[in-house]
């Protein structure tokens, strides 16, 4: 979701690790003891940045034990008296919401969701002033080494 559909003008949801003092988006897992990073900055990148060119992005792999942070950042509301995961802002006003409820369909139909692509998960597109509580929560993420990658 973008980070002004939440009130959080710093950073939309997603994962971010800090490495020598600045904050950067990050892909996915991290690999081993290594950390993939994206320059997200209007300078010039700094090596061990380099161009990716199918994405046009620059990225780094850096080494894990050099993060000093490394969390994700989610965005929630209450819906309908649910509380939701808030997906995405599409279009401007309106937000697409998962239900985090027990999974039962006939539940979730009665509250004005509707099924997802994956089996147990519920959708509805809500304007954004129907909600209450919009927020952003951050999860830290363990950095420690994986054993299983020595």
């Amino acid at each position: 979701m973008s980070s002004e559909a939440t009130g959080n003008k710093e950073l939309p949801d997603g994962r971010y690790a800090e490495w020598r003092g600045l904050i950067f988006p990050t892909v996915g897992n991290v690999k081993r003891d290594m950390a993939d990073l994206k320059w997200n900055r209007p300078e010039p990148p700094p090596s061990p940045f380099a161009l990716y060119e199918k994405s046009g992005d620059y990225w780094a792999t850096v080494p894990k034990a050099e993060l000093t942070q490394w969390f994700e950042l989610e965005s929630y509301c209450i819906w309908n008296g649910q509380r939701c995961a808030v997906n995405d802002e599409l279009p401007p006003g309106i937000l697409q919401l998962t239900w985090i409820g027990s999974g039962n369909p006939d539940e979730a139909a009665r509250l004005g969701f509707h099924p997802a692509w994956e089996h147990g998960m519920f959708l509805a597109a809500v304007p954004k002033d129907e909600v209450q509580d919009l927020h952003q929560e951050r999860s830290e993420i363990p950095i420690q080494s994986n054993p299983k990658a020595d």
